[in-house]
């Protein structure tokens, strides 16, 4: 009698290798998708900088503007150059120009209000510090924190002030 219930027994249940293997993968999976929800595995909290084109002119100490990407602002924008010195914000003839001083070695923000950026759009430099030679202008863009383009040379950068580009 013994026999017959000690066999009745071992078939009611999943044997114990078998139970052990499915907690394990389910352990797993679940693992895996909370990973895969708090990771963000699909990148879409990327920032990108918007595309912003220049055009260089060393006889006015200007960069112009050729094109602009969707979401490009000019309050999103900061200009760093090597030197103290000051850049005049002509945005394609509005009123909403702007002067911004420049502290050697830091980002200043171009941006006055919530001007989208477009061709034609001008940054106009001098220095305060003497006129420089081989001077590089660097801009990013402050949301992203990415830099905007490789950055401009100028062979040199006048001391008069801008009221104009």
């Amino acid at each position: 009698m013994e026999d017959r219930r000690s066999l009745y027994r071992a078939e009611d249940a999943v044997s114990p290798v078998i139970a052990v293997i499915l907690m394990v993968a389910i352990t797993v999976v679940l693992a895996a998708t909370v990973f895969a929800l708090v990771s963000d595995l699909g990148g879409k909290g990327q920032k990108n900088a918007p595309h912003i084109a220049f055009a260089q002119d060393e006889t006015k100490d200007m960069l112009s503007v050729t094109a602009s990407g969707v979401g490009a602002n000019w309050n999103r924008v900061s200009i760093k150059a090597p030197f103290d010195g000051g850049a005049y914000f002509d945005a394609d003839g509005t009123s909403n120009d702007a002067s911004l001083t420049l502290a050697a070695g830091t980002f200043a923000p171009v941006g006055p209000n919530n001007i989208p950026v477009k061709p034609s759009d001008k940054l106009c430099f001098w220095s305060t510090d003497g006129a420089q030679s081989n001077v590089r202008f660097e801009i990013r863009d402050e949301v992203a924190s990415m830099a905007i383009g490789q950055g401009w040379v100028f062979g040199t950068v006048a001391t008069t002030p801008k009221t104009a580009c």
